[in-house]
């Protein structure tokens, strides 16, 4: 290592809301409306229009919205985005997208052959990443015993000088219409990590 790392925001989506950097807080049934309504929550949290965010399944949708809280847009500038690496973990990774893709396949309904993207989870890194211009190292880890791993991985990024910030989450999102106990599941946690020489952005 030859460098230090510095939090310079963080943002946080759960079944009661959406939490992130400078004060931002917002809970779900104040809004009126379900987590991570795919038609209205972006309006709602934020006041702006998203024309993805309905097609996203909730594990994007869950990451956009925590990075979207953090403030990624205030705190990295655009000449640091193309090298910022983005690193994101998950246990259930996209049960979700595979379970309502395969039931989309049984006699009788249509696949849903938009869905079929998102059985990927690396499709979240990749939605997370074009939405803000994020160029840098990315990487999708698969995890178990340590839920801390991919803050790890982007501090060893930035302080090892692999990338001069890194956006690092966990996400879990699987609704509990197709949770196969019907118990959802919804927890995200994002944090953007740069340089600590970098203070003259």
């Amino acid at each position: 290592m030859n460098g230090t790392s510095v939090v310079v925001a963080t943002g946080s989506v759960d079944a009661h809301g959406v939490v992130g950097s400078g004060g931002f807080d917002r809970r779900w049934d104040a809004l009126g409306i379900a987590p991570l309504d795919p038609d209205r929550a972006w309006r709602a949290l934020f006041g702006t229009a998203n024309r993805t965010f309905r097609r996203l399944d909730p594990m994007s949708r869950a990451l956009l919205v925590a990075a979207e809280a953090a403030g990624i847009g205030e705190v990295l500038p655009e000449s640091v985005r193309e090298e910022t690496a983005v690193i994101v973990g998950s246990v259930l990774g996209s049960l979700d997208a595979d379970l309502r893709f395969q039931a989309s396949l049984a006699p009788g309904r249509e696949p849903e052959a938009a869905r079929f993207p998102y059985t990927l989870p690396s499709t979240a890194v990749g939605e997370l990443a074009m939405r803000h211009g994020l160029r840098g190292p990315s990487l999708f880890l698969s995890l178990d015993d340590d839920p801390d791993e991919p803050f790890e991985e982007a501090r060893v990024q930035v302080e090892s000088g692999g990338a001069p910030a890194a956006v690092a989450a966990t996400v879990e999102a699987v609704g509990e219409d197709v949770a196969p106990d019907g118990v959802g599941v919804l927890a995200a946690r994002l944090v953007v990590l740069r340089g600590g020489s970098c203070a003259g952005w």
